[in-house]
């Protein structure tokens, strides 16, 4: 996010520039993938036999809602960028990140942290709202 900043949270599909750096250099869709291994992860720390019902709805339902999104975004990139995007596309896979990134001309700064945790306040809310979920628990359940 701090490479992409503000913009990743919208329900707008479009873009100002195309960002290829960062966790951009490793996969197209690096929020979608955290996204994943975030929500993967909070099913495996709450354990029990559940775990093996949901772990494999989470991640059907999050291929079929990211597929559409990707099919949407990609689309526009590609209208919006053209030939720029087609070389990105080429290079950097859709969602499964590459060990090293791709080496390209974008070498865009970070925004700063004040401005990232602005960006991500709801995203924040959400992670201590679920860890405080799964803490208590073994208090209520």
């Amino acid at each position: 996010v701090q490479y992409a900043g503000g913009s990743t949270r919208t329900t707008k599909v479009g873009a100002s520039s195309l960002c290829t750096s960062g966790p951009y250099a490793h996969t197209r869709n690096p929020l979608y993938f955290g996204n994943v291994i975030i929500y993967s992860g909070m099913i495996f720390v709450s354990g029990g036999i559940w775990m093996w019902y949901l772990l494999p709805l989470i991640i059907t339902l999050f291929i079929t809602q990211y597929a559409f999104i990707i099919s949407l975004e990609e689309e526009t990139l590609t209208l919006k960028f053209g030939n720029e995007y087609k070389i990105y596309s080429n290079n950097v896979p859709r969602l499964i990140p590459l060990l090293t990134a791709w080496e390209n001309l974008d070498h865009r700064q970070p925004t700063t942290i004040k401005q990232t945790l602005k960006n991500e306040k709801r995203t924040l809310q959400n992670i201590l709202a679920i860890s405080a979920i799964i803490i208590l628990k073994p208090v209520f359940f």
